[in-house]
């Protein structure tokens, strides 16, 4: 509301919220009028001033277009038109005024004002520019405090998805966390080997499976079939089983 003084306040406060240390780190519930959501506060992020230096950036957008930059026929458009889409083209507006509602409506919010007193600085620096601005402009005019790759640069932070960035950096959490998880298990799995006891003998003595040497004895062969020696054969095949399993001879012997 303007006061007769000249004064602008704010005199709703349905959507406000405070931000605590909390707050700024938890993400909740998605509230808000959709035209003036910021990407992130539309995502459910966490959000801070920097999401009211957007609905203010979509504001000044409209004071000078005449349109909500982001207005489209449904909810969902309008949705997809804030996450993936640039602002509406504002033909006839000094360019001093178009970067600095590019800048105010950076879909990456790092990139975006931090502060309103740093919009405020810009604002100011443009009216010294235009001292009848309230009345004509020259918007064709490049001035000397616009520099075009700057200029460029505000506009393609304006327009690029807000998509792309986020769902690398899912990807690439997600990726971290699996290797994270996986080596966390691999460790408590060989912590879980080393405490079984014929196991962790079995490491220590440099090999997981011991070599087993193994003997088998067999019936003497009664060359000829000689009657007289089937009992010599029979009686060294008995004491052979007998001796090896009473006296647990070394299988090298």
């Amino acid at each position: 509301m303007l006061t007769e003084q000249g004064l602008v306040k704010i005199v709703d406060f349905g959507l406000a919220r405070i931000v605590s240390a909390q707050s700024a780190t938890q993400t909740g519930g998605t509230t808000g009028t959709v035209g003036y959501m910021s990407p992130e506060q539309t995502l459910g992020k966490p959000v801070d001033q920097r999401t009211d230096i957007w609905a203010l950036g979509v504001s000044f957008a409209e004071m000078v277009t005449g349109q909500n930059p982001f207005w489209r026929e449904s909810v969902p458009s309008i949705v997809v038109a804030i996450l993936n889409e640039p602002p509406r083209a504002m033909d006839g507006v000094p360019l001093e005024l178009q970067q600095i509602v590019y800048r105010a409506l950076s879909k990456d919010p790092n990139k975006r004002y931090q502060s309103c007193g740093e919009m405020l600085s810009d604002l100011e620096m443009a009216r010294s520019h235009f001292p009848g601005l309230a009345t004509s402009v020259n918007a064709s005019a490049l001035t000397e405090s616009i520099r075009p790759i700057e200029f460029q640069k505000y506009v393609d932070e304006a327009s690029h998805s807000a998509w792309v960035p986020a769902t690398v950096a899912e990807r690439n959490k997600r990726k971290m966390t699996a290797w994270l998880v996986g080596g966390v298990i691999a460790i408590i799995t060989l912590m879980g080997l080393l405490l079984v006891g014929p196991i962790r003998k079995r490491l220590q003595g440099g090999s997981l499976v011991e070599s087993e040497k193994h003997i088998a004895v067999l019936p003497f062969d009664n060359s000829g079939n000689d009657p007289a020696n089937e009992t010599l054969a029979q009686g060294l095949y008995m004491w052979t089983r007998a001796t090896r399993k009473c006296c647990r001879m070394p299988s090298k012997r």
